[in-house]
């Protein structure tokens, strides 16, 4: 065997000995990352480093649990051949008060020293907030500040940087204003709350600055969120992907803490699994207890979604206000026919000023299938434009069935024959346009567009619906389901996903419904409610069938 640290079998003793208090990622880390890594004589531990980070953690702050020193050991997991890092990335995906930055700050501050060994190994906290960051900088910082008399010598640190006098190694905070902060020689970059980036604009700045310093490293520590299809949804595919199938190319190494399911919400015995520290920390047990009895005694459908989501790390938790899981949202990412266009469509409409956003989607149905190709305008100009935090600029290259789906304006307003032209488009591809559906209140500033730039009689009631709140009420049921069962087809559009997570139901009473936004501002809906809009008129839609050539036979003579 390879290696033999004891710290390292014991947990892996545990695993094996206790499975109900591990999920089946953590059994996946140990069989087909870990123990492979451990019996191979390609790899050895820097004892040195290791068993001196171990113990300034423990004189300094406070001693480590077994899971913790688990982690601290494969970050100096060394390969033979050429002494670089096994695992460069160190991800931890935890329960809310498990102590992220209790664990990982001691060793944070530990590179920095004497005893890692390497001059201007500069650590960078890295976090979407600056009191995330913060907080995250003040463990060490506040450790600094209750033993002046033990480290003055070694340390010099303010309110913004603690820097090793010996090795110059600085450990600093950033938030704000990423771009300034690119190619800075970074030793390693401790990602705070992952989850609530929701592009990899300010990522992608920090980790263009590995590489120029000795054993380059990321840790990644984080709760689940809200943001959804970025960067942290991203990250778990791959960590899931690597679980799996032991190939792991990227040196990830990652501690994934979740229940193994939602049937094991209720049952106190299995919070181990998305709280490794529960056992250690009877405070954190009690609370927990104390926000599960809360959801349930209230009946608060956001208290539950909070507790799934926060503290049992369960990516797709759902309430009652959310329009779908994430799942189904997920499931809407299909490939749309090539000959979808020759179709009959009803197209809806929304815009809630031409200021800001607008978007028509195209509805037709086939098999029992709803296929949606949609189009959504977002002008710069709009006073919300920088409070949207999704990656609009990738979005405005994409496109789908040969289409441009998104596309920024620099204008005063969005035009009204910008939608037209795309409606046009669509029909000169073989569109038959059977009825057109929009807000009874915002229709007037377009109509003259639909009037004169494409001819149809806005006058014709059965042509156009003017939509009302009890329209759209009376389809949230049939959306539901249709999300439900995966009858809804939109192509790769990250815009339309983006939208429907930002949507909410909100209840009306007597059990009905209406759409509305989880932040007026920054959470944009259009692209959803335009497909809103045309369900209203799905009972216009006929069920079309693509041909069947079966029947038909070859004769040759």
């Amino acid at each position: 065997m390879a290696i033999t640290n004891r710290d390292i079998w014991d947990y892996i003793d545990y695993v094996k000995d206790n499975p109900n208090d591990t999920n089946k990622w953590i059994k996946l880390l140990v069989s087909k990352i870990a123990i492979p890594v451990l019996k191979s004589d390609d790899y050895y531990l820097d004892e040195e480093r290791y068993t001196s980070a171990i113990a300034y953690a423990e004189a300094n702050y406070y001693k480590l649990f077994p899971y913790q020193k688990f982690i601290y050991a494969f970050a100096f997991i060394r390969r033979k051949d050429n002494d670089l890092l096994a695992f460069s990335t160190i991800i931890v995906i935890m329960g809310r008060g498990n102590g992220k930055d209790g664990m990982m700050m001691p060793l944070m501050n530990f590179l920095q020293t004497p005893l890692n060994g390497i001059h201007n190994y500069h650590i960078d906290i890295v976090a979407n907030s600056e009191k995330q960051a913060i907080d995250s900088f003040n463990v060490v910082h506040d450790m600094l500040e209750e033993n002046k008399t033990k480290f003055s010598r070694k340390f010099k640190w303010n309110m913004e940087t603690i820097t090793d006098k010996a090795t110059n190694s600085e450990l600093r905070y950033n938030t704000s204003n990423a771009k300034t902060k690119d190619g800075k020689k970074t030793g390693a970059i401790f990602f705070n709350e992952y989850h609530a980036y929701e592009t990899y604009s300010q990522i992608t700045v920090f980790t263009s600055g590995l590489g120029k310093i000795p054993d380059p490293r990321k840790f990644i520590v984080t709760t689940f969120g809200y943001v959804r299809d970025g960067p942290l949804d991203n990250l778990v595919k791959t960590i899931k992907r690597i679980l799996s199938t032991g190939k792991n190319e990227l040196g990830y190494f990652p501690m994934y803490f979740c229940l193994d399911d939602d049937s094991e919400v209720g049952n106190e015995d299995a919070w181990i699994k998305a709280n490794p520290s529960i056992n250690y920390m009877p405070v954190l047990k009690n609370q927990i207890k104390m926000d599960y009895i809360e959801a349930i005694d209230t009946g608060q459908p956001q208290l539950m979604s909070e507790f799934k989501l926060k503290r049992m790390n369960l990516l797709a938790a759902e309430t009652e206000h959310e329009v779908t899981s994430w799942k189904n949202i997920e499931a809407t990412k299909r490939e749309i026919p090539d000959d979808i266009f020759a179709s009959d469509f009803i197209v809806g409409i929304d815009f809630s000023k031409l200021t800001d956003m607008a978007s028509v989607s195209f509805v037709t149905k086939r098999d029992g299938m709803y296929y949606v190709i949609q189009k959504t305008f977002f002008n710069r100009q709009s006073k919300d434009f920088r409070r949207v935090k999704a990656p609009v600029e990738e979005w405005n290259k994409m496109k789908i069935c040969g289409m441009n789906f998104f596309e920024l304006i620099d204008d005063v307003e969005i035009k009204g024959h910008l939608l037209t032209k795309f409606m046009s488009e669509m029909m000169n591809k073989g569109a038959n346009i059977t009825g057109i559906a929009a807000d009874s209140f915002r229709f007037s500033i377009i109509r003259e567009f639909i009037e004169k730039d494409l001819g149809f009689n806005v006058n014709d009631r059965k042509f156009l619906k003017l939509t009302r709140p009890s329209d759209i009420m009376k389809v949230t049921i049939l959306i539901d389901s249709l999300f439900n069962n995966h009858k809804i087809v939109v192509g790769d559009n990250p815009c339309f996903r983006w939208s429907v997570n930002n949507a909410v139901l909100v209840p009306i009473g007597r059990g009905n419904y209406e759409y509305g936004k989880q932040e007026q501002r920054s959470r944009k809906t259009d692209a959803f409610m335009s497909f809103v809009h045309a369900m209203t008129m799905a009972d216009a839609l006929i069920d079309e069938k693509p041909a069947d050539l079966s029947a038909f036979k070859v004769y040759t003579y």
